[in-house]
């Protein structure tokens, strides 16, 4: 390590330099030497210092390599050292980091999705026998978390009953390539509703020319209610106001709303109570307020499985969905709710 850092910054090469198990006090506190010149807050740098040496130090102590494990193959056993390190490729967004890592001595390949938590798993594969074949997987499997094709239309097993299409004019007034409004219905109902059309319209809210899609479901009144004077209907819905999106859905017949978190992964961590703030004509909290579509977009395939069906969405159901605005609060506070975050601005 001594001899890493004579040509280019120290923290700058700690990603690509390694060391033994039995070195790590020693890197640990080299570490924290030189984090004393840096912005970390002094009362973090043991911390900061740990989790590095932690990364750094991955190789095994010369002596013990071939020891660990009697029982690896003969291919393993004939491996350098420098085979104990995770070979890692990254790729982002402004919303998520996701990381694939490849374990040459176990020719495994995963795919995690970082939160300030902890890694969590989202595939793997097996039998990944070497680096070019482990770097082009990975780079397939990143490129299709950040820039998905299409939408996953074959997880809706029930089609909505009717569609409902807000344009955002002051957009699609703009875009010469799209016929004029007076052509584009905006209510489909019955044999008029297709995954192709709920998909084109789809493509046409996640590109920002309309401002709110609903597709409805009719469902019933619980028998112990009085009847009303509309009919009881599932909506799923998503809108966009003020440069932030949103995913709710409403449930007619539990009279209750929901909203689509933008980061459930790390959902109930914070302990500090969030403020709700305005949304349309009503308020919202700050952790359902979608800041791109992308958010919402990487849901979608349990989404549709989800609102395929009545009584599916719930209150974290698939960690996913909050409540949107109040809970248990009746009928009439729901039905109010609901007209609020509805209506457009005035």
């Amino acid at each position: 390590m001594d001899e890493a850092h004579i040509d280019a910054p120290f923290l700058r090469l700690l990603p690509i330099t390694a060391a033994y198990y039995n070195q790590y006090e020693t890197v640990k506190a080299e570490i924290l030497r030189r984090l004393e010149d840096t912005a970390a807050p002094e009362e973090g740098r043991t911390f900061i210092a740990a989790c590095l040496a932690d990364q750094v130090c991955g190789l095994p102590i010369p002596d013990a390599v071939g020891m660990e494990d009697a029982e690896e193959p003969e291919w393993a056993r004939s491996l350098p050292p420098v085979s104990f390190l995770p070979y890692q490729i990254f790729a982002e967004n402004t919303e998520v980091l996701y990381v694939c890592i490849w374990f040459q001595r176990d020719r495994v390949l995963a795919l995690f999705q970082q939160t300030p938590f902890g890694q969590k798993l989202m595939e793997q594969f097996e039998d990944v026998r070497d680096a070019q074949a482990a770097e082009a997987l990975a780079k397939q499997l990143l490129d299709g978390q950040l820039h998905p094709k299409g939408f996953p239309m074959e997880a809706l097993k029930v089609l909505p009953e009717a569609v409902y299409v807000q344009w955002d004019y002051a957009v699609r007034s703009k875009d010469k390539d799209l016929p004029p409004l007076w052509s584009t219905p905006v209510e489909l109902h019955g044999e008029a509703v297709t995954a192709e059309k709920l998909e084109e319209l789809l493509t046409l809210f996640s590109t920002g020319r309309v401002e709110r899609l609903e597709w409805s479901w009719t469902c019933a009144f619980p028998v112990d209610e009085p009847p009303m004077d509309y009919e009881p209907r599932r909506s799923l819905v998503l809108m966009k106001s003020g440069g932030r999106y949103i995913c709710l859905y409403f449930d007619d017949f539990c009279a209750e709303s929901y909203a689509l978190l933008e980061k459930p992964e790390i959902y109930g961590q914070d302990k500090h109570v969030p403020q709700a703030v305005p949304f349309r004509q009503s308020r919202l909290f700050p952790n359902v307020l979608h800041r791109s579509f992308f958010t919402i977009r990487r849901h979608l395939e349990e989404i549709f499985s989800q609102v395929s069906w009545p009584n599916n969405v719930k209150p974290m159901a698939g960690r996913i969905w909050s409540y949107a605005v109040n809970v248990d609060h009746g009928r009439v506070k729901y039905n109010l709710d609901k007209q609020l975050l509805l209506s457009s601005c005035t």
